[in-house]
């Protein structure tokens, strides 16, 4: 549940700082576990009206649910949520993904944003590696393709996988048109690089 309310809180930041932005939630493999589990453990809990719960203020006015996307739903803040496997277009060729959504997965890999090349082809943004990297190839006739993996914002050393790779971070992509510029940034011990 500290997750879930961490995230809600990033999320209404976003909306305060940035009123009049567009914001786009992609679901990623996390989030798909929460929709599995609930429907696995506590099938009960899904209804066709949900009910309001008191579980904590900041979740105060949320439903039961049975996924993340009706949570970040219920607080109106204009947010798009991507539930499922799709691709988040930036612009006319900035592809952004999860990660996950690769048929078999993408082992972990020495540089993110290279197999992320070579797994897809296209200029691409994704996020499931928790590693920030990039990689840059000119094709043969000239065509100049960039991926980016970005860092995360969560635990780095979770009892689950306690020894990694992972690094805090976090993308800031501006568009103009059909064009678009990353900025892929790093926080080492408090800090942004």
């Amino acid at each position: 549940m500290n997750e879930i309310k961490d995230g809600l809180k990033v999320i209404l930041f976003l909306r305060e700082t940035f009123p009049k932005a567009k914001i786009v939630y992609k679901i990623g493999n996390h989030e798909e576990r929460l929709k599995r589990y609930v429907q696995a453990k506590a099938p009960e809990l899904i209804e066709s009206e949900p009910k309001t719960v008191e579980i904590d203020p900041i979740l105060a006015d949320v439903k039961i649910v049975q996924s993340l996307s009706d949570i970040i739903n219920s607080y109106n803040l204009g947010v798009d949520v991507v539930d499922d496997k799709r691709i988040v277009k930036v612009g006319k060729y900035l592809n952004v993904i999860h990660g996950h959504e690769f048929c078999g997965g993408i082992s972990i890999p020495v540089n993110p944003a290279r197999t992320l090349y070579l797994k897809g082809k296209e200029i691409a943004l994704c996020g499931h590696f928790h590693q920030t990297s990039q990689h840059v190839v000119t094709t043969i006739g000239g065509r100049n393709i960039s991926c980016w993996s970005v860092g995360c914002m969560c635990e780095i050393h979770p009892e689950y996988r306690p020894i990694n790779e992972w690094n805090h971070g976090f993308a800031f992509i501006e568009r103009d048109g059909d064009m678009f510029e990353v900025e892929n940034k790093r926080i080492i011990n408090d800090k942004i690089y």
